[in-house]
């Protein structure tokens, strides 16, 4: 199983300028992220938000055993071999309470993320006959 925190861009970006303007986060470091999702929980928001692109999702997860065999002789799945079954949670505590930061939820920046990608043409719907036949 694999998984990540999920932050929209824009609250990162604005996360920064926060850090950059505020003279208390002087010499300070901050963590921005939001909730961790495991691909299977991100893919149900993404089938929810978006049906008509169900069948274009995963349907179910590569085995740990199988992305570490292939990891062998795949640069891609070498990237994540060392994350399998670990829960990457963040805390953005600090971000919250020194800049007064606040994020987007993890939702809205998954169906963003995912409304940009269909906008710029790079995943296209699936053609009416073969999503009637689906």
């Amino acid at each position: 199983m694999f998984g990540f925190s999920v932050v929209d861009v824009r609250d990162v970006a604005r996360a920064h300028v926060l850090a950059m303007t505020q003279p208390e986060a002087k010499d300070q470091r901050f963590i921005v992220g939001g909730r961790f999702f495991w691909l299977k929980d991100l893919v149900a928001v993404l089938a929810a938000s978006f049906p008509e692109y169900v069948s274009r999702l995963p349907s179910g997860e590569v085995p740990d055993e199988v992305v570490r065999a292939m990891a062998e002789s795949d640069p891609h799945a070498r990237t994540i071999v060392h994350e399998l079954n670990r829960d990457l949670s963040v805390s953005a505590a600090k971000a919250r309470h020194v800049l007064n930061w606040r994020s987007r939820s993890e939702e809205e920046a998954i169906r963003a993320s995912a409304q940009s990608l269909i906008d710029l043409g790079l995943i296209a719907a699936m053609p009416p006959t073969a999503a009637a036949s689906v």
